[in-house]
């Protein structure tokens, strides 16, 4: 009789063992994919850098007159834009609006009396990048607008501002720190074209001493960084 419950016992044991060997194994929960990094939406910033432009200054009257020194200057503003991403593909637009530090007196035996300076400029611009992960190439073009002013500071003169409109490219690079956090580092070539304006003058004319008009046509070359925002 304990032969039999042994070997009932034994044989129960490896049916068990058997049927067990044939359920399906579970497997280890597949790890989550990392997330992927969305250009996609608004964003605000801040910028800044250095400019650096060429007034171009004609004098409409008299060209021994003229005048085209190299004007630098730090720039500084903020700026603003959305996003729209398919794929790696990343397009939308940007505006932005900045302060200049430009001011450059002429120097020289014949005109040295001519002050420039670019108190503001801004830009409206398209832009069109690569997205490398949390990295983006761009190119960008617009319009862009800035405040020349050229001042005669001899005695009895005036001075002028012009608040002037051309166009814009540039391109550049953007990494995202964070998941709301984008810095950037980028080049512009602004481009103005010709405008004329009077130099007024409040004493006795001559032929020497007068009123006379001023055509500037200036370009500018910008190297900025931005902190960006995005929401």
């Amino acid at each position: 009789m304990k032969l039999l419950l042994l070997a009932a016992t034994a044989l129960t044991a490896l049916s068990v063992s058997a049927f067990a060997a044939d359920l399906p194994k579970r497997s280890a929960p597949a790890a989550a994919p990392a997330p992927v990094f969305s250009w996609a939406g608004a964003y605000v910033g801040a910028h800044g850098g250095f400019a650096s432009f060429k007034p171009r200054h004609v004098d409409v009257l008299d060209a021994s007159y003229n005048a085209n020194p190299t004007v630098d200057g730090g720039v500084f503003g903020v700026m603003g834009g959305y996003n729209l991403q398919s794929g790696n593909i990343v397009y939308g637009g940007e505006g932005d609006f900045g302060f200049g530090t430009h001011s450059k007196q002429t120097d020289g035996a014949i005109n040295d009396y001519t002050k420039f300076t670019m108190p503001m400029n801004g830009h409206l611009r398209a832009r069109l990048g690569y997205a490398l992960g949390q990295t983006l190439f761009f190119v960008a073009g617009g319009v862009s607008f800035a405040q020349f002013k050229n001042d005669d500071i001899d005695a009895n003169y005036g001075s002028f501002s012009q608040a002037r409109m051309g166009w814009t490219i540039g391109a550049g690079v953007e990494h995202a720190v964070t998941k709301n956090w984008i810095v950037r580092a980028e080049y512009l070539y602004d481009r103005f074209g010709s405008k004329t304006s009077n130099i007024s003058y409040s004493a006795v004319v001559t032929v020497e001493e007068r009123p006379y008009d001023v055509s500037l046509k200036p370009d500018m070359h910008t190297v900025r960084a931005a902190l960006i925002y995005k929401f």
